[in-house]
């Protein structure tokens, strides 16, 4: 369907790699650009804090910070990029004190990968300054972090939590398929504010996710002779062991009897546990126990959180405040190397890759994401009338930012800013002097809105309002839409959340059966989460009850 709807638009208009990554800024920057004064500003603060005095420093990570944290209500302001300005005046007053060296493990990956030292992002590891990338890096942790609290909310401990984001990672994060071949890579920010990414993009979310909430999630990966470590499942590190989760099945891997979450000293030592993963004889989860003897663990370590102004930031940010912007990978090496059965711990290369400019892309795919950014864009009228005029609205953007900080109902949540969207009265566009929008940017404008309302009654416990959404105005209206998969997904866990496990374990299995059905020559639509969705049904059917 997506490549249907870019074909009309013709791919000759797509725009040169470097001029979209130019523009890619500017769109995830763009809500709040266009003004410059952040509303705080507009009622008379200042917005340029002189921070030559000793001491200063607290008040300008008040602004700074109290600015990001507005994200929500500001539509209209250029805040990261006037809070960059104010970042970039304070650290100028930080070099007499600042002591760093870069982390032996960031050495270490560059030895073993030297093409990576010529990533702008690696050169500024030292800098003190910061580069116009910090803006959205700094925005894009505050989303993180009310998103892992808003997520976690009621649950206690590392591994109680992690379970709560892992689920919802998996639950907001359609995946997509990893062999598709010039597909432009995403940032974790990206991953989250789009909510689609492959296998690892999605695993990426969880780690820096969890990250926010104090919780150190890595990567697993199989040892291979001769071959790079291939990477497997993802976990949490804790003092019980490495608790296993599995991104590409989208379940944690339960434990001995069915219970709790496996540890990978569990799985190296219980071949059963991983058979419980099989679909039939034919279909088995490729992983064994014998293949686990010795695990190489790959940390997430990307350019921001191990630089120089990073650390400086994070050693100022006061509790109230609390977000993690610099890490120390050998710090939590050094822990990892403690548990048997651990190769000596790598940095994650994936961040890295991410950010090469050198990979060959898919016009068609880059046009695809280009459309995915610009839908957040589009102007909406608003139905309240501000003294007689219509007011309008990046009412897709701001359903988004609403749901990040949880806020889901009423008139300032995220659900009526996305029906905003849904309704498109072409009447009150006009009468608010609104263009007629690109119809490929609108289509996909009113199916993301759909699919998040969704989320928002299911956020609310409202299952059966959520299950109408993704099946009426995701599954029926666009049978094959852009969140078909993640649509039906979501669906099967409403059902599965109302008690209503029949139609809850027939959903999981209707992709199947759709399969079956089609046309002799038509390939089935992608379904990357199939061995996870059918294995869900399965367990279902059998009266395992997820805890």
């Amino acid at each position: 369907m997506l490549e249907t709807l870019a074909a009309r638009e013709g791919r000759a208009s797509c725009l040169s790699l470097c001029r979209f990554w130019f523009c890619l800024l500017a769109v995830c920057l763009g809500p709040l650009g266009g003004c410059a004064r952040t509303e705080r500003a507009a009622e008379g603060e200042r917005t340029n804090i002189d921070v030559s005095d000793e001491g200063v420093g607290e008040e300008v990570f008040s602004y700074v910070f109290d600015v990001l944290q507005q994200y929500p209500r500001i539509e209209a302001a250029d805040a990261p990029v006037q809070a960059l300005e104010q970042l970039n005046q304070w650290i100028s007053s930080e070099r007499r004190r600042s002591k760093w060296r870069r982390d032996p493990l960031v050495d270490e990956l560059l030895r073993r990968r030297p093409e990576l030292a010529r990533l702008s992002a690696v050169r500024q590891l030292s800098a003190l300054s910061f580069p116009a990338e910090d803006a959205y890096f700094l925005q894009h942790t505050v989303w993180m972090r009310d998103v892992a609290k808003n997520a976690t909310s009621g649950s206690h401990g590392a591994l109680g939590q992690c379970r709560r984001l892992f689920d919802w990672v998996v639950r907001n994060v359609q995946l997509e398929p990893e062999s598709r071949p010039g597909r432009p890579p995403f940032t974790a920010g990206e991953v989250l504010l789009l909510g689609r990414g492959t296998v690892w993009e999605r695993a990426w979310l969880f780690i820096l996710l969890a990250r926010q909430l104090g919780h150190d999630v890595v990567v697993l990966a199989a040892a291979a002779e001769g071959k790079p470590p291939e990477p497997f499942a993802v976990a949490l590190v804790d003092p019980a062991g490495l608790y296993v989760f599995e991104p590409r099945l989208g379940l944690e891997i339960p434990g001995p009897g069915g219970q709790g979450v496996a540890t990978l000293a569990q799985l190296a030592a219980d071949d059963a546990l991983l058979r419980n993963l099989d679909l039939s004889a034919e279909e088995r989860y490729p992983l064994t126990s014998d293949m686990l003897s010795t695990v190489v663990p790959l940390i997430e370590a990307s350019p921001p959180f191990v630089s120089r102004r990073m650390q400086l930031v994070q050693e100022k940010l006061a509790a109230h405040r609390h977000m993690v912007v610099a890490v120390s990978p050998s710090n939590l090496a050094q822990r990892l190397a403690r548990l048997p059965g651990i190769a000596p711990a790598q940095l994650w290369e994936l961040p890295y890759d991410q950010l090469r400019r050198d990979l060959p892309v898919d016009d068609a795919a880059l046009q695809e994401k280009q459309f995915l950014l610009q839908a957040l864009q589009l102007q909406f009228p608003d139905t309240r009338l501000d003294k007689g005029n219509v007011v309008t609205r990046r009412a897709l953007w701001r359903g988004r930012m609403l749901q990040f900080a949880g806020a889901y109902s009423g008139e300032e949540g995220a659900a009526r800013y996305l029906q905003l969207v849904r309704i498109n009265d072409p009447a009150l566009a006009r009468a608010a002097g609104l263009r007629e929008p690109n119809p490929v940017v609108l289509s996909m404008a009113q199916q993301d809105a759909a699919f998040w309302l969704g989320h928002t009654a299911y956020a609310r416990k409202s299952f059966d309002t959520a299950a109408e959404y993704f099946d009426r105005y995701c599954l029926q209206a666009e049978p094959d839409g852009i969140w078909a998969s993640a649509a039906r997904y979501n669906l099967a866990r409403a059902y599965e959340a109302a008690g209503n496990l029949e139609d809850a374990i027939a959903t999981y299995r209707s992709g199947e059966e759709a399969a079956e059905n089609l046309p002799e020559g038509m390939e089935p639509p992608p379904w990357p989460q199939r061995h996870g969705d059918l294995l869900r049904a399965r367990w279902l059917e059998s009266g395992w009850k997820p805890e």
